[in-house]
């Protein structure tokens, strides 16, 4: 051979780094172009109420607003219990659902951090059956219709989230 495994291997480990270094870039665009949304409006009702339905249809848990917020009632859910797997997949939505109801003014810059807030609360990975995989689909559902409303409606953001996408896609 012409050229080693160890020459190989090295080659390897600098695209490797390459395509990290271009993830990190393409990740600070995000963020940039995110606060370029501060102050932008834009319409997440039709994403949000089908989200509360498919909670409320799918899992069996009654959301009401209240004039401090939201409840969030799992008795009677598919979520009822005191498991940790239960008790896991209650936080996420009683978390998420709280969030969204104290947002007071919910600009497109409000709309990337909920999704980013998405990224830190649902699991991600082959593990996704059960109850809280169950959830996590319905969260990450959410997250998926918020980053398209994102990208359909600010060019800069789906540019930038689009270069993130191709590098996380290339390393995974």
């Amino acid at each position: 051979f012409p050229v080693t495994i160890a020459e190989m291997g090295d080659e390897f480990a600098r695209q490797v780094y390459q395509v990290k270094r271009a993830k990190k870039q393409a990740g600070e665009a995000i963020n940039e172009a995110a606060k370029a949304l501060k102050g932008e409006r834009v319409d997440v009702n039709p994403v949000v109420n089908r989200f509360l339905s498919s909670v409320e249809e799918d899992l069996g848990v009654k959301i009401t607003p209240t004039n401090q917020g939201v409840t969030v009632v799992f008795k009677g859910s598919d979520l009822e219990g005191n498991t940790p797997e239960i008790r896991s997949a209650q936080g996420v939505l009683k978390n998420l659902i709280d969030r969204m109801y104290n947002t007071r003014t919910l600009s497109a810059y409000d709309v990337h951090r909920l999704k980013t807030y998405i990224d830190t609360q649902a699991s991600y990975g082959s593990q996704m059956g059960g109850l809280k995989g169950n959830t996590d689909r319905i969260v990450k559902g959410l997250r998926h219709d918020l980053d398209t409303i994102l990208d359909d409606n600010f060019e800069s953001y789906r540019v930038a989230n689009q270069s993130y996408a191709e590098t996380k896609n290339a390393l995974d």
